[in-house]
This record gives C-alpha cells, sequence and structure tokens, in this order.
C-alpha cells in the first residue's frame, strides 16, 4: 500500500517542487515560484525605466530570485557563482531540482549607480521573454505529472 501511494506522490511532489541553494542553507519552493516572482519584478523594473526612474527599477531587480544574494557581490564574484552554479551537472541537470534563472546582475548594479540605457531595457524585455517560457514550461510539467499521480491513485 505504501508503494502504491509513494508512486503517485513522486511524480506530483518531484515537479511541483523545486531547490534552490541559498546562503546557509536549503530552500524549498513550488517550483514556478522564482518565475512568477521574477517576472512581477521584472515588469515593475521595466515600468520604472519607462518613467526614467533607475533607482526604483534597481529596488525591482533586487528582489529576482538570485539577486537575493546577487545585491550584496560585486559583479566578480557573482559571475563566478553563477558559473559554478551552472557548471554542476548532477545539480542543474541529472536532478532537475533547479530550473532555469535569469542573470540581471549587471543591470540590477548600473541601475542601482543611476545609469540608464536602452541595453538594459531590451535585456529585461528578452529576460521577461524567457520567464513567460519557462513559466508555461513549469506549468505544462507539472500539469503532465499531476494528470500521472491521479492515474495512479485509485491503484492505492
Amino acid at each position: 500500500m505504501n508503494r502504491a501511494i509513494m508512486e503517485p506522490r513522486s511524480h506530483i511532489t518531484w515537479y511541483m517542487m523545486g531547490v534552490g541553494l541559498w546562503m546557509l542553507g536549503w530552500w524549498f519552493f513550488f517550483r514556478p515560484d522564482p518565475h512568477v516572482d521574477d517576472l512581477v519584478n521584472v515588469d515593475a523594473a521595466l515600468k520604472a525605466l519607462r518613467s526614467r526612474d533607475p533607482k526604483s527599477a534597481a529596488g525591482h531587480l533586487q528582489k529576482v530570485w538570485m539577486m537575493g544574494w546577487g545585491h550584496r557581490v560585486g559583479t566578480e564574484a557573482f559571475n563566478l557563482l553563477w558559473q559554478r552554479f551552472y557548471a554542476d551537472p548532477s545539480w542543474r541537470g541529472a536532478w532537475d531540482h533547479q530550473q532555469e534563472c535569469v542573470n540581471v546582475h549587471a543591470d540590477y548594479v548600473a541601475l542601482a549607480r543611476g545609469v540608464f540605457s536602452t541595453d538594459i531595457e531590451a535585456h529585461l524585455a528578452s529576460v521577461r521573454a524567457d520567464l513567460q517560457t519557462w513559466i508555461q514550461e513549469d506549468l505544462r510539467a507539472i500539469a503532465h505529472h499531476v494528470e500521472i499521480g491521479t492515474r495512479l491513485l485509485p491503484a492505492a
């Protein structure tokens, strides 16, 4: 009976939960949450940029998932950690615990210094498009595995 319950649960839980490694600990979340939160903050940053308010835009970018710690470090340290994070095949590939994340560090640093450019706005528009795609992929994966789990539950 435990196996009959565990199998559907593994399908549902595996694809609904993600794991982020923040400084000093693990962070578990509903899988689409970082993408949805990032989309809200990138949209707010774009709106601030259209109002020519780079400081407010930087404030919104500081709330983006990877900027939770990224706003505390310089560009060199951020890029080193970013490369190591994406280079680890067990973390990103085999286990698929952490979905794609956006890198807005350079945009944040420039905007926090009061620098505005159309390149930043164009990059954030591209990031926004990526986030929309990833949210759709998250929802498709969740729906697929909830369906599998739902089919398996009657056997329990």
